[in-house]
């Protein structure tokens, strides 16, 4: 199949629904009905890519952003909440409802498997089958915390330049 480029569509990325939404020429707002037709999507500088993810005990699919690339794919997922509206009161407006930003959660996807989140050392070790030593050792130097994006960023750079 021949591959196709697309540029100049305004798109934006509706994270509590997970679709990424565009407008067409008209200015009617739609969403990418199927995204596994598409490898991947630029929006400035982040690369987002259409994955399967493992969530519970059940397989889902969802946009991340991809974050480092070879042997590993390290993916953000980005989480937002919605905060419900608050009736006015006595002293107080009303408040309507928000959107408030949470947490990202970090995958690891081995292709062809499903990705996988990742919290620590022994989830890491659990998705990659094995860690090489020096992974290890470069944990250990760095102080890795699986809760920074940019030391997940760092080890997941350094696990796949040993491939």
């Amino acid at each position: 199949t021949a591959r196709q480029h697309y540029t100049g569509i305004p798109l934006r990325q509706n994270i509590y629904a997970n679709e990424k939404e565009f407008r067409n020429q008209e200015g009617k707002p739609f969403f990418i009905g199927v995204p596994e037709l598409i490898e991947y999507i630029l929006i400035g500088e982040e690369r987002f890519i259409y994955s399967p993810f493992k969530i519970a005990n059940r397989i889902e699919k969802g946009y991340f952003t991809l974050l480092a690339n070879g042997k590993a794919q390290l993916l953000e997922k980005k989480n937002v909440t919605l905060r419900p509206a608050e009736p006015a009161g006595a002293y107080k407006e009303p408040v309507p409802a928000q959107f408030r930003r949470t947490d990202s959660d970090y995958y690891i996807r081995v292709l062809p498997a499903e990705a996988k989140r990742i919290r620590n050392k022994k989830e890491m070790t659990e998705i990659l089958g094995s860690i090489p030593d020096e992974v290890d050792d470069f944990m250990k130097k760095n102080k890795t915390k699986f809760s920074k994006k940019e030391d997940l960023i760092i080890l997941m750079e350094y696990y796949n330049s040993l491939f």
